[in-house]
């Protein structure tokens, strides 16, 4: 189903049900809501949904057609939007009030059952539907971590082999595991490998994230400031498992039938935060702040275990790849000290964005290269010894420049002019006399970015744009006061969560955008509001099609 179509269906069916006179009184809430799913066009990602069932991607005729995957997407959107973070709860509220269910897209009495939900969420875990491919057995699969197990690290085991085989032809430079992946794709001209995260970033993308830009929500000319971090979930399953033969947890038998877990993709970790033992999954999360608007970009969940560090890098490149076919670029980086490592400052410069990291006060600051030194500010120091004076940023943008301390920039009659004081030269003598700034050094951002970054860390632009990193916890606390408490078993149940929870962030921001902070009063309202967005739509599609 088009947008169009769903829009046309909504309207018809709301005078409907606005003349019988049986709607009663609608929450504030809902009416918004509703507002912002007409506002959430899904027609980019039909095609993507559509490769997920045989008879949409390859054109069979199924003995029963499957219910509309965007009305199902949109059910997923309405449920976060309303705080439904489950199937069961979502199916209950839709069958008990047909507005609900219009508003979803459905007929009311003709609305998909909780199983077709869970279906859903499997079909979107697994990928494109591939007729070649055999399913393996569910409890290898869902319930026995021993055998999940040695299956990812046989996966991974290959993946590094594949990846370092890679590395080794685009002759990449060895900066660090994650980062050295990443760059070997870009340089053999490879997208984000193929996982759950990546294809639900690629359809965030299309449908929310560069649409707000085309709308100027993320920020000035396209350029995008990001901020970084991850936030531990805990899972509803139980840490320890159970025996597979049924025998008491502490009771010794002699069965061999190993510990089923009804959660084989979470794992135990220290929450530092928390100050306690959880068992779940770490979600990380890129978001950013313009004008007020806060909005997640892109999103990453793996096991609890998981070192931020070596989820950042693959996020960075799904937020890449994902500006590539755009007019977005990335512009700041913002991320806390726990990132304050080299490889993450030479792949953030490497995808031609600011890293705005601040040093970590255990870290070991590099003091020399070479024949430079360099002062624990990552100053370099001049042949007295004494910290040079930053000029800028090169022509080519690939490193900062500093100039003899002894010379610097002075006004005569209102003229900026070269001057010289000697006296602050400790030699008693310049360098390179003949020279207006020299000697110059360039240091270069990928190689000793850490310690000399391009805005200086004591400067107050680099306190301006680290404060917005508080924006990526305010959207982490957020979505986790969404979906409530050990929400899930699956790790694919809370990126697909978070994804519908993401597109409906998106979609509150363009309603406010558009129609103010007040929404709709009544149903009537609302009906208005809908066919003003099918007129404004309409107006585009004549103004398109009188350019082509």
């Amino acid at each position: 189903m088009s947008h169009d179509s769903y829009l046309a269906g909504v309207v018809e069916q709301l005078e409907a049900l606005n003349k019988s006179g049986h709607v009663g009184e609608v929450p504030a809430e809902w009416l918004e809501v509703a507002l912002e799913l007409a506002e959430l066009d899904l027609d980019p990602v039909v095609e993507e949904l559509a490769r997920y069932y045989a008879s949409l991607s390859q054109g069979k005729v199924a003995p029963k057609a499957p219910k509309d995957p965007p009305s199902m997407l949109r059910s997923l959107v309405l449920g976060v939007a309303l705080d439904w973070a489950n199937p069961h709860e979502l199916d209950h509220h839709l069958n008990l009030h047909p507005l609900l269910a219009i508003i979803a897209g459905w007929e009311p009495g003709h609305l998909p059952g909780v199983t077709t939900y869970y279906d859903f969420l499997a079909r979107i875990q697994a990928g494109p539907y591939d007729p070649d491919a055999r399913p393996e057995p569910r409890s290898s699969k869902r319930n026995n971590r021993g055998r999940f197990a040695r299956k990812l690290k046989e996966e991974r085991k290959s993946r590094k082999e594949a990846m370092e085989e890679a590395c080794k032809e685009a002759d990449v430079e060895p900066v660090g595991l994650e980062v050295k992946y990443v760059l070997a794709r870009r340089a053999a001209g490879q997208g984000p490998q193929a996982t759950l995260a990546a294809r639900l970033n690629v359809m965030l993308g299309a449908a929310v994230v560069c649409p707000s830009g085309l709308r100027g929500l993320l920020g000035p000319k396209g350029r995008v400031s990001t901020a970084i971090d991850g936030s531990l979930v805990d899972s509803s399953a139980r840490g320890r498992g159970r025996k597979a033969c049924g025998c008491p947890r502490r009771a010794p038998c002699g069965h061999d039938q190993g510990i089923l877990y009804s959660d084989p993709t979470a794992q135990w970790t220290w929450g530092h935060y928390r100050r306690r033992w959880m068992f779940g999954h770490k979600l990380m999360l890129a978001s950013t702040t313009y004008q007020g608007v806060e909005l997640p970009l892109a999103l990453q969940t793996s096991p609890a275990n998981f070192h931020d560090s070596v989820l950042a890098p693959v996020l960075l490149e799904m937020l890449d790849a994902m500006f590539s076919g755009s007019s977005l670029r990335l512009n700041h980086v913002i991320m806390d000290l726990g990132f304050d490592a080299a490889p993450m400052y030479h792949l953030v410069s490497t995808l031609g964005a600011t890293p705005i990291i601040p040093l970590h006060p255990n870290a070991k600051p590099l003091h020399s290269d070479g024949d430079q030194t360099f002062n624990e500010d990552g100053v370099p120091l001049c042949k007295g010894g004494i910290p040079m004076t930053r000029h800028g940023k090169s022509p080519n943008g690939a490193a900062v420049m500093f100039n003899c301390p002894a010379k610097y920039a002075g006004r005569e009659d209102g003229k900026v002019v070269r001057k010289v004081d000697v006296e602050r030269c400790p030699l008693g003598s310049l360098c390179d006399p003949t020279s207006k700034m020299g000697p110059m050094v360039h240091v270069d951002l990928q190689k000793n970015g850490r310690l000399s970054p391009l805005i200086p860390r004591d400067s107050e632009r680099f306190k301006e744009l680290y404060n917005q990193r508080t924006v990526a916890e305010r959207m982490n606390a957020h979505l986790k006061g969404r979906i409530g408490e050990r929400p899930y078993r699956r790790e694919s149940h809370l990126a697909i969560w978070t994804f519908a929870w993401a597109l409906s962030r998106h979609a509150h921001a363009w309603r406010i955008n558009e129609f103010g902070a007040k929404g709709p009063s009544n149903l009537a309202d609302l009906i208005d509001h809908i066919n003003k967005l099918r007129d404004a739509r309409e107006v585009v599609a004549m103004e398109r099609a009188e350019a082509a």
